[in-house]
Protein backbone atom coordinates (compact mmCIF):
# COMPACT_ATOMS: atom_id res chain seq x y z
CA UNK A 1 0.00 0.00 0.00
CA UNK A 2 1.24 3.51 -0.86
CA UNK A 3 1.56 5.11 2.57
CA UNK A 4 2.57 8.42 1.00
CA UNK A 5 -0.55 8.64 -1.19
CA UNK A 6 -2.40 11.94 -1.00
CA UNK A 7 -5.77 11.39 0.66
CA UNK A 8 -8.23 14.29 0.83
CA UNK A 9 -11.32 14.25 3.04
CA UNK A 10 -14.20 16.54 2.13
CA UNK A 11 -16.06 16.61 5.43
CA UNK A 12 -18.69 18.29 7.49
CA UNK A 13 -18.39 19.34 11.10
CA UNK A 14 -18.83 16.57 13.61
CA UNK A 15 -17.17 13.62 15.24
CA UNK A 16 -17.40 11.31 12.21
CA UNK A 17 -15.07 13.50 10.15
CA UNK A 18 -12.57 13.59 13.02
CA UNK A 19 -12.75 9.81 13.39
CA UNK A 20 -12.26 9.12 9.68
CA UNK A 21 -9.34 11.56 9.54
CA UNK A 22 -7.58 10.14 12.59
CA UNK A 23 -7.87 6.57 11.31
CA UNK A 24 -6.49 7.42 7.87
CA UNK A 25 -3.85 9.71 9.36
CA UNK A 26 -2.33 6.72 11.16
CA UNK A 27 -1.87 4.89 7.85
CA UNK A 28 -1.00 7.65 5.40
CA UNK A 29 1.48 10.50 5.63
CA UNK A 30 -0.42 12.93 3.39
CA UNK A 31 -3.97 13.31 4.67
CA UNK A 32 -5.73 16.66 4.36
CA UNK A 33 -9.25 17.84 5.19
CA UNK A 34 -11.46 20.46 3.62
CA UNK A 35 -14.24 20.98 6.15
CA UNK A 36 -17.37 22.97 5.42
CA UNK A 37 -19.44 24.92 7.91
CA UNK A 38 -22.75 23.52 9.04
CA UNK A 39 -25.73 24.62 7.00
CA UNK A 40 -28.07 27.06 8.74
CA UNK A 41 -31.16 25.49 10.29
CA UNK A 42 -33.32 27.92 8.30
CA UNK A 43 -31.85 26.82 4.97
CA UNK A 44 -32.05 23.16 5.99
CA UNK A 45 -35.72 23.25 6.96
CA UNK A 46 -36.66 25.47 4.03
CA UNK A 47 -35.28 22.85 1.65
CA UNK A 48 -36.91 20.04 3.61
CA UNK A 49 -40.30 21.79 3.47
CA UNK A 50 -40.23 21.64 -0.31
CA UNK A 51 -39.65 17.90 -0.20
CA UNK A 52 -41.98 16.61 2.53
CA UNK A 53 -44.38 19.38 3.58
CA UNK A 54 -45.16 21.33 6.76
CA UNK A 55 -46.64 18.56 8.93
CA UNK A 56 -43.73 16.20 8.32
CA UNK A 57 -41.17 18.92 9.01
CA UNK A 58 -42.98 19.92 12.21
CA UNK A 59 -42.80 16.31 13.41
CA UNK A 60 -39.09 16.14 12.54
CA UNK A 61 -38.38 19.36 14.44
CA UNK A 62 -40.21 18.04 17.51
CA UNK A 63 -38.18 14.83 17.27
CA UNK A 64 -34.90 16.75 17.11
CA UNK A 65 -35.86 19.08 19.96
CA UNK A 66 -37.32 16.58 22.43
CA UNK A 67 -36.00 13.11 21.56
CA UNK A 68 -32.45 13.57 20.26
CA UNK A 69 -31.12 15.45 23.34
CA UNK A 70 -32.45 12.71 25.64
CA UNK A 71 -30.96 9.92 23.51
CA UNK A 72 -27.61 11.72 23.27
CA UNK A 73 -27.46 12.16 27.05
CA UNK A 74 -28.51 8.61 27.90
CA UNK A 75 -26.23 7.04 25.27
CA UNK A 76 -22.92 8.67 26.16
CA UNK A 77 -21.53 5.55 27.81
CA UNK A 78 -22.59 3.29 24.94
CA UNK A 79 -21.06 5.57 22.30
CA UNK A 80 -17.82 5.70 24.30
CA UNK A 81 -17.87 1.91 24.49
CA UNK A 82 -18.31 1.54 20.72
CA UNK A 83 -15.52 4.01 20.02
CA UNK A 84 -13.17 2.35 22.50
CA UNK A 85 -13.82 -1.13 21.11
CA UNK A 86 -13.18 0.03 17.55
CA UNK A 87 -10.30 2.47 18.19
CA UNK A 88 -12.30 5.45 16.97
CA UNK A 89 -10.32 8.59 17.82
CA UNK A 90 -12.44 11.77 18.00
CA UNK A 91 -9.48 14.11 18.56
CA UNK A 92 -9.51 17.45 16.77
CA UNK A 93 -7.98 17.65 13.32
CA UNK A 94 -4.67 19.61 13.35
CA UNK A 95 -5.11 23.06 11.83
CA UNK A 96 -2.14 22.56 9.48
CA UNK A 97 -3.98 19.64 7.85
CA UNK A 98 -7.34 21.33 7.41
CA UNK A 99 -8.98 24.14 5.48
CA UNK A 100 -12.25 25.58 6.80
CA UNK A 101 -14.75 26.80 4.19
CA UNK A 102 -18.41 27.82 4.09
CA UNK A 103 -19.46 25.33 1.41
CA UNK A 104 -17.83 22.39 -0.30
CA UNK A 105 -19.13 23.72 -3.62
CA UNK A 106 -17.40 27.08 -3.24
CA UNK A 107 -14.67 27.91 -5.75
CA UNK A 108 -12.19 28.06 -2.85
CA UNK A 109 -12.70 24.33 -2.29
CA UNK A 110 -12.05 23.48 -5.94
CA UNK A 111 -8.89 25.59 -5.96
CA UNK A 112 -7.57 23.74 -2.92
CA UNK A 113 -8.47 20.33 -4.36
CA UNK A 114 -6.60 21.12 -7.56
CA UNK A 115 -3.63 22.35 -5.53
CA UNK A 116 -3.47 19.19 -3.42
CA UNK A 117 -4.08 16.93 -6.43
CA UNK A 118 -5.17 13.94 -4.29
CA UNK A 119 -5.15 10.35 -5.44
CA UNK A 120 -8.41 9.62 -3.62
CA UNK A 121 -11.10 11.85 -2.13
CA UNK A 122 -13.22 10.67 0.80
CA UNK A 123 -16.57 12.42 1.24
CA UNK A 124 -18.05 12.50 4.75
CA UNK A 125 -21.10 14.45 5.86
CA UNK A 126 -21.03 17.30 3.36
CA UNK A 127 -23.77 18.91 1.33
CA UNK A 128 -24.52 17.30 -2.02
CA UNK A 129 -21.47 17.88 -4.22
CA UNK A 130 -22.39 19.85 -7.33
CA UNK A 131 -21.85 18.74 -10.90
CA UNK A 132 -19.32 21.51 -11.53
CA UNK A 133 -17.06 20.34 -8.71
CA UNK A 134 -17.35 16.65 -9.57
CA UNK A 135 -16.61 17.25 -13.24
CA UNK A 136 -13.47 19.18 -12.30
CA UNK A 137 -12.01 16.39 -10.16
CA UNK A 138 -9.83 13.80 -11.86
CA UNK A 139 -9.64 11.25 -9.01
CA UNK A 140 -12.37 9.04 -7.57
CA UNK A 141 -14.61 10.27 -4.76
CA UNK A 142 -15.72 7.68 -2.20
CA UNK A 143 -18.37 7.96 0.51
CA UNK A 144 -19.28 5.93 3.62
CA UNK A 145 -23.07 5.84 3.75
CA UNK A 146 -24.86 4.86 6.97
CA UNK A 147 -27.32 2.56 5.24
CA UNK A 148 -27.67 -0.07 2.55
CA UNK A 149 -28.20 1.51 -0.84
CA UNK A 150 -30.23 1.84 -2.92
CA UNK A 151 -32.90 0.67 -0.45
CA UNK A 152 -31.99 3.21 2.22
CA UNK A 153 -30.66 6.40 0.71
CA UNK A 154 -30.64 9.63 2.67
CA UNK A 155 -30.18 9.61 6.45
CA UNK A 156 -30.51 7.09 9.28
CA UNK A 157 -30.62 4.04 7.03
CA UNK A 158 -29.91 1.69 9.92
CA UNK A 159 -32.84 2.97 11.96
CA UNK A 160 -35.26 2.82 9.04
CA UNK A 161 -34.25 -0.72 8.13
CA UNK A 162 -34.97 -1.84 11.69
CA UNK A 163 -38.22 0.12 11.80
CA UNK A 164 -39.29 -1.62 8.59
CA UNK A 165 -38.41 -5.04 10.00
CA UNK A 166 -35.84 -5.23 7.20
CA UNK A 167 -32.93 -6.53 9.26
CA UNK A 168 -31.07 -7.91 6.25
CA UNK A 169 -30.66 -4.36 4.98
CA UNK A 170 -29.43 -2.81 8.22
CA UNK A 171 -25.84 -1.92 7.46
CA UNK A 172 -23.35 0.36 5.79
CA UNK A 173 -22.28 1.05 2.21
CA UNK A 174 -19.09 2.36 0.65
CA UNK A 175 -19.83 3.82 -2.78
CA UNK A 176 -18.51 6.15 -5.44
CA UNK A 177 -19.96 9.65 -5.34
CA UNK A 178 -22.07 10.98 -8.18
CA UNK A 179 -24.39 13.98 -8.42
CA UNK A 180 -27.35 12.18 -6.83
CA UNK A 181 -28.11 11.46 -3.18
CA UNK A 182 -26.40 8.15 -2.37
CA UNK A 183 -26.97 6.90 -5.92
CA UNK A 184 -23.33 6.17 -6.81
CA UNK A 185 -21.99 2.76 -7.73
CA UNK A 186 -21.63 0.50 -4.69
CA UNK A 187 -18.11 -0.74 -3.94
CA UNK A 188 -18.67 -2.60 -0.66
CA UNK A 189 -21.46 -3.30 1.81
CA UNK A 190 -21.76 -5.00 5.17
CA UNK A 191 -24.52 -5.56 7.73
CA UNK A 192 -24.63 -4.66 11.40
CA UNK A 193 -26.41 -6.30 14.34
CA UNK A 194 -27.21 -3.69 17.00
CA UNK A 195 -27.51 -4.91 20.58
CA UNK A 196 -30.33 -4.25 23.01
CA UNK A 197 -28.22 -1.35 24.34
CA UNK A 198 -28.36 0.51 21.04
CA UNK A 199 -30.73 3.15 19.71
CA UNK A 200 -31.17 5.86 17.09
CA UNK A 201 -28.02 7.77 18.09
CA UNK A 202 -25.74 4.75 18.53
CA UNK A 203 -26.54 2.97 15.26
CA UNK A 204 -24.43 5.49 13.27
CA UNK A 205 -21.39 4.80 15.46
CA UNK A 206 -21.66 1.07 14.80
CA UNK A 207 -22.09 1.74 11.09
CA UNK A 208 -19.11 4.10 11.02
CA UNK A 209 -16.88 1.59 12.82
CA UNK A 210 -17.65 -1.04 10.20
CA UNK A 211 -17.66 1.48 7.35
CA UNK A 212 -14.13 2.64 8.14
CA UNK A 213 -12.88 -0.93 7.93
CA UNK A 214 -14.53 -1.30 4.53
CA UNK A 215 -13.09 2.05 3.48
CA UNK A 216 -9.55 1.05 4.42
CA UNK A 217 -9.83 -2.06 2.25
CA UNK A 218 -11.32 -0.07 -0.64
CA UNK A 219 -8.53 2.52 -0.47
CA UNK A 220 -5.88 -0.21 -0.42
CA UNK A 221 -7.32 -1.82 -3.54
CA UNK A 222 -7.91 1.49 -5.30
CA UNK A 223 -4.30 2.59 -4.78
CA UNK A 224 -3.10 -0.78 -6.03
CA UNK A 225 -5.23 -0.42 -9.14
CA UNK A 226 -7.24 -3.54 -8.36
CA UNK A 227 -10.83 -3.68 -9.63
CA UNK A 228 -13.38 -4.37 -6.92
CA UNK A 229 -16.34 -5.52 -9.03
CA UNK A 230 -18.53 -2.51 -8.19
CA UNK A 231 -22.29 -3.00 -8.11
CA UNK A 232 -24.27 -0.61 -10.28
CA UNK A 233 -27.52 0.50 -8.65
CA UNK A 234 -30.36 -0.69 -10.90
CA UNK A 235 -33.02 1.20 -8.94
CA UNK A 236 -32.96 4.52 -7.15
CA UNK A 237 -34.56 3.15 -4.00
CA UNK A 238 -36.17 5.32 -1.34
CA UNK A 239 -34.83 8.59 0.08
CA UNK A 240 -35.26 8.64 3.86
CA UNK A 241 -35.29 11.59 6.26
CA UNK A 242 -35.43 12.08 10.02
CA UNK A 243 -38.43 10.41 11.65
CA UNK A 244 -41.21 12.54 13.05
CA UNK A 245 -41.72 12.43 16.79
CA UNK A 246 -44.94 10.45 16.36
CA UNK A 247 -43.30 7.95 14.01
CA UNK A 248 -40.46 7.43 16.48
CA UNK A 249 -42.81 6.95 19.45
CA UNK A 250 -44.95 4.48 17.49
CA UNK A 251 -41.94 2.42 16.40
CA UNK A 252 -40.55 2.41 19.94
CA UNK A 253 -43.80 1.39 21.61
CA UNK A 254 -45.02 -1.13 19.03
CA UNK A 255 -41.78 -2.54 17.56
CA UNK A 256 -39.32 -1.73 20.36
CA UNK A 257 -37.08 0.09 17.85
CA UNK A 258 -35.29 2.70 19.90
Amino acid sequence: MKNDAKILILGGRGSSTNIVFNRLNTKFTNVFVIRESSESKFAFFKRRLKRVGYLEVLGQILFMVFVIPYLNYSSKARISEIRSQNEMDNSDIPSNQMLEITSINHKEALAKILQINPEIIIVNGTRIIGKRLLSSISCKCINIHAGITPQYRGVHGGYWALANNDFVNCGVTVHYVDTGIDTGTVIAQSRIKPSIKDNFVTYPSIQLALGIKLLETVIEYELAGVLLNPIENKIRGTLWYHPTIWTYIRNRLIRNIK
